[in-house]
């Protein structure tokens, strides 16, 4: 067996290791960005509503969610930029 063909594996292990951190990154990326612009609160929103209510009050339709948080947002601008 040569030197070179003793160094394969370690040098594929490398290059996976490498992609499985860029694929850890990519991830992590996209969810901050997800978070960031708010994609997932209605999400989140469901699930505060079926931990404090239950089953006892229907949560708002995602379209009366968004409508609602927009004109909260209208009413009360805090610290935005437009």
């Amino acid at each position: 067996m040569t030197a070179s063909a003793a160094r394969r594996p370690a040098r594929t292990s490398s290059v996976r290791a490498g992609a499985a951190a860029l694929g850890r990154a990519g991830r992590a990326v996209a969810w901050y960005l997800h978070e960031l612009m708010g994609d997932t609160a209605y999400r989140v929103y469901l699930d505060h509503h079926a931990a404090t209510h239950g089953a006892e009050v229907e949560p708002m339709s995602e379209r009366e969610f968004w409508r609602c948080r927009m004109n909260e947002q209208d009413q009360n601008p805090g610290a935005r930029c437009c």
